[in-house]
């Protein structure tokens, strides 16, 4: 088929994703809270972290040491100011700037993320989350979309896990009902024969 016939649209996007410390920060914080109540072992966490990340050509050490650097600037900030003042917030501004930066709801969570990390959700403003949405040169109303999503999304998880816990409190009460119908009936059955 001839490309010209679809339009101008036709062709591929000239923006490439380029990994963000404040993207690895949201990435890794919300894979995380998803994986806390996985049942295998660490091991299969990291190999599904470490899948998902390789797929996309990324490199989960990179992704995992952004997450780490990210999280001791942001606990050792102290506060909004520095915070707004951190490396990483001022090369987002300067991609925007440039129209080079792939906006993601990762950035959103991010600046969530650092926020708590630097102890500011004891007291959230609304202006808090604007001084970092400003300092990163993404909109804030973007910002506050992504994380209202979030916020739902994160009491859908918790519920999610409650009646988890409530089903499998169940179904172990069942099994020691069962089990100990199980040892009566043969205590009675070794008893019987015995008289």
């Amino acid at each position: 088929m001839d490309p010209r016939l679809l339009g101008p649209s036709w062709g591929r996007a000239t923006l490439t994703l380029r990994l963000a410390q404040v993207s690895a920060l949201g990435f890794c914080g919300v894979f995380d809270q998803l994986m806390e109540g996985f049942p295998q072992g660490l091991e299969s966490k990291d190999a599904i972290f470490k899948a998902f990340l390789k797929a996309l050509d990324e490199s989960p050490d990179q992704w995992r040491k952004d997450q780490a650097a990210l999280t001791a600037a942001a606990t050792a900030a102290g506060g909004i100011e520095g915070l707004a003042g951190l490396e990483a917030l001022a090369a987002l501004k300067a991609r925007a700037a440039s129209n080079t930066l792939v906006y993601s709801k990762f950035i959103a969570i991010g600046l969530f993320r650092l926020l708590e990390l630097a102890g500011a959700m004891n007291a959230p403003t609304p202006a808090a989350l604007a001084t970092l949405a400003e300092a990163a040169g993404v909109p804030l109303s973007k910002v506050n979309a992504d994380l209202n999503l979030y916020k739902g999304l994160l009491s859908k998880l918790a519920a999610a896990k409650e009646l988890m816990a409530e089903f499998l409190s169940r179904e172990k009460r069942k099994a020691d009902e069962r089990a100990a119908e199980k040892a009566a009936k043969e205590s009675a059955a070794a008893a019987a024969p015995a008289s």
